[in-house]
């Protein structure tokens, strides 16, 4: 590529060696681009391993601030984008792959991602493999090129989404025998990621036991015949080891006991098919209030308790199983409407006394503060709401008619 610094003129060398030529063209718009190095003193670069294509669409995001990324051209835009740090494409490239994430490519997504310094994409993908471990563990060619100390980093996770324990046994199986004679002496450390007391004492003895990598390792045995042991010792339906998280619960807030409100809080493990109680305050006073889940924590918002309407907002964090105060709104709310977006949470509408409410405010966990926003087009109580797409869709049902309202985050600035 010729570049002419003082001049605003750009001629660019590429892999098929086609010259082109930009003319008036605003240095500032590639800084990034060229200014990370030094000029050369010829005032030439070469990118051999560049393609015009790919050029092309680097130099037309310096101008328009967008780009066209398709399945085609993602791998090499991502990579040439890192070369010459161009963060909006990286940016773009990972969004892309993320919305393409699925058994087949997520490890190379992950590993790509790790390769070209790209936390966020990397989190999402490993989350992926993690959430979909049965799938990927059983069906994924990608699955079987991870190294030993990748695999077993990710069976010692207890958010490793398997049903049975069995399940992990079976992938780690899978992976060794697609290189046995480099693999097998392997077993010792991945078996000792597996859960054993998660699995039937049946399994344990007819299965694992007597397969040939783990019969023939003294390690293996050992661990095997003392898990055997411990089950077979146990009175308890189940020993007490770490079980694996679920990939999702479900949370049932609130509702109604011998006609008073509850604060009660019940979790359904979907792994276990079983509900867990969480908190349960009998004085509670507040009901119909709003509940939103943000961030491991569940927040109950304003209320009414028969006699006057609540601003207050309580939090419930489920890691410590504590109750806590947080910032009140600016105004007192009752069957209102609340939605999270972009880790804040949103309150609309509601009634206060015997007003219906059009208004509208955003609370942000990292200040503890509430912000009103723009008011909605019309009063709104016990309407749904949820996010799709970015967006706060508000849902109130009066007489077979549905009013839909949207609240759009744009800059600084929320409209309906």
């Amino acid at each position: 590529m010729l570049f002419n610094y003082e001049l605003h003129d750009i001629r660019y060398f590429l892999s098929s060696m086609t010259e082109r030529q930009c003319e008036n063209v605003d240095l500032n718009l590639h800084r990034d681009l060229f200014c990370y190095k030094p000029l050369p003193s010829n005032k030439v670069y070469n990118f051999p391993t560049v393609s015009p294509k790919v050029m092309s669409l680097i130099l037309e995001y310096a101008y328009t601030q967008s780009v066209v990324v398709t399945e085609d051209n993602v791998l090499e835009l991502l990579v040439e984008a890192d070369n010459f740090i161009v963060t909006g494409v990286i940016q773009a490239c990972c969004d892309f792959l993320e919305r393409k994430l699925c058994v087949n490519n997520c490890v190379s997504i992950c590993n790509l991602a790790h390769l070209h310094n790209c936390p966020d994409l990397r989190g999402k993908a490993y989350l992926y493999i993690l959430h979909h471990f049965e799938e990927v563990g059983a069906l994924s060619l990608e699955f079987l090129q991870l190294s030993v100390q990748q695999l077993s980093d990710l069976i010692e996770k207890d958010e490793l989404n398997v049903k049975q324990e069995s399940t992990v046994f079976e992938a780690i199986l899978r992976w060794i025998n697609y290189s046995p004679v480099e693999r097998g002496c392997d077993m010792p450390a991945l078996l000792k990621q597996v859960r054993l007391l998660l699995m039937p004492t049946e399994y344990l003895v007819d299965t694992v036991s007597r397969n040939d990598l783990v019969s023939s390792s003294p390690a293996c045995m050992n661990m095997v015949t003392t898990a055997i042991q411990m089950l077979n010792e146990s009175n308890m339906e189940r020993p007490l080891t770490q079980t694996r998280l679920p990939s999702e619960v479900l949370l049932a807030v609130g509702g109604w006991v011998s006609h008073f409100p509850s604060d009660k809080i019940e979790l359904y493990n979907v792994r276990a098919d079983h509900w867990v109680p969480l908190s349960w305050r009998h004085n509670a006073s507040l009901g119909f209030y709003g509940c939103a889940y943000l961030n491991g924590c569940i927040y109950c918002i304003g209320g009414f308790d028969f006699i006057s309407y609540s601003s207050h907002v309580r939090r419930f964090s489920l890691t410590s199983q504590t109750w806590t105060e947080v910032g009140s709104m600016h105004e007192e709310r009752g069957f209102l409407s609340v939605a999270t977006l972009n880790g804040c949470i949103y309150a609309m509408g509601g009634c206060q006394k015997q007003k219906k409410l059009k208004t509208a405010e955003r609370y942000e966990p990292d200040t503890n503060q509430w912000t009103m926003i723009a008011s909605m087009h019309k009063p709104r109580t016990e309407a749904g709401a949820a996010t799709l797409h970015g967006k706060v869709s508000g849902i109130e049902v009066v007489e077979d008619l549905c009013h839909v309202g949207f609240v759009e985050k744009v800059m600084d600035k929320v409209n309906w």
